[in-house]
């Protein structure tokens, strides 16, 4: 789960995760990481704001364009969906619970097996570079002219 300490959804976002990483069914077969958006300072500050357990992982990753990209972020909290082999399995904005996702996933052995489809934020991103690459071209080819 990717979230900032301002916002206020993040909050009983991140103790769902919590709460997941603490269950007995997913030990030894799943990882659960809260990451801050914001400075590491923000991480101590979060975690005892919240009274988190401290069943998952904590950590701080700089916001970027591509933090944003490869993960399909357009608002917070997010959470992300990854297999064991690194494949986004699914972005959380939309679409199925976590925890039957991670249920799903954890059924075909913690590897994604379904066709996999990309979030509309990373279709759109492909779109533009895809866009840009056309437009460079074209410039290109008036240069050459």
């Amino acid at each position: 789960d990717m979230y900032r300490n301002f916002c206020p959804a993040c909050g009983p976002a991140a103790d769902e995760i919590d709460r997941l990483a603490g269950d007995s069914k997913y030990k030894g077969q799943a990882e659960f990481l809260l990451l801050n958006l914001g400075p590491e300072k923000d991480v101590e500050e979060f975690k005892k704001k919240r009274n988190l357990p401290g069943n998952a992982t904590h950590g701080a990753i700089e916001m970027n364009k591509s933090v944003a990209s490869d993960f399909g972020l357009m608002y917070i909290p997010h959470k992300v969906l990854v297999d064991k082999n690194g494949t986004v399995v699914n972005n959380f904005s939309f679409g199925k619970p976590l925890e039957a996702s991670l249920d799903e996933l954890l059924a075909n052995g913690g590897v994604r097996k379904i066709e996999e489809k990309k979030t509309d934020a990373v279709k759109g991103a492909e779109e533009e570079k895809e866009e840009e690459k056309e437009e460079d071209t074209k410039a290109s080819d008036k240069k050459k002219d």
